[in-house]
């Protein structure tokens, strides 16, 4: 039978790669195509041409596997809400931008959806554990989702590095709260 450190380790582990493959397939498609850093259109510029669209939708699929919670045991509000938020990233891949004004107003509407989704499970990530580093998080994706937030207003800008600061920042907190929450004997004792 193994013992918590070692199934902690293992989870980690894969939490850490499912993450790096998320980020690893953003980086690729920034490759193919630089434009999008300056063009103020975000990740989602990525997942409406042909030769980036299929790393696009590896990185959220890898983003949204990192987050589904699978048969663990979190606080219910917390199995819920990754649930939600990893059904989200899936969702943006079918529904790109430029297909039309409907398309563009659900993608809008399910990338807002995510954003919030995410900084109110960091929230719960700092009430179940009270301990400042989860604050500190909350407060920086909270700036940087709010810059993401203005700068939709903007033909040019930086909008993917916001976006991509935010997501870090979201998935840093998570494995940390995924590191707490695996160090105590029973989440029935995390209050949410």
């Amino acid at each position: 039978m193994l013992d918590n450190k070692l199934i902690l380790r293992k989870l980690m582990d894969s939490k850490y790669i499912l993450f790096s493959l998320g980020i690893l397939f953003l980086v690729f498609c920034i490759a193919i195509d630089p434009t999008g850093l300056g063009n103020n259109k975000g990740f989602s510029y990525y997942g409406t041409m042909v030769r980036t669209l299929f790393p696009y939708s590896l990185s959220l699929l890898f983003m949204a596997i990192f987050v589904y919670p699978g048969k663990r045991k979190y606080p219910y509000k917390l199995n819920i809400l990754t649930r939600i938020i990893s059904f989200l990233y899936l969702f943006l891949i079918l529904v790109p931008y430029t297909f039309s004004s409907i398309f563009n107003n659900l993608h809008i509407a399910t990338g807002s959806s995510l954003f919030f989704l995410q900084l109110v499970a960091s929230l719960l990530f700092y009430l179940a554990t009270k301990k400042n580093s989860f604050l500190y998080s909350l407060i920086i994706q909270f700036l940087f989702g709010v810059a993401s937030g203005l700068f939709l207003i903007y033909p040019k800008g930086y909008l993917i590095q916001f976006q991509v600061i935010y997501q870090i920042t979201f998935m840093i907190a998570y494995l940390n709260f995924l590191r707490f929450i695996y160090t105590k004997k029973s989440t029935k004792n995390v209050k949410i």
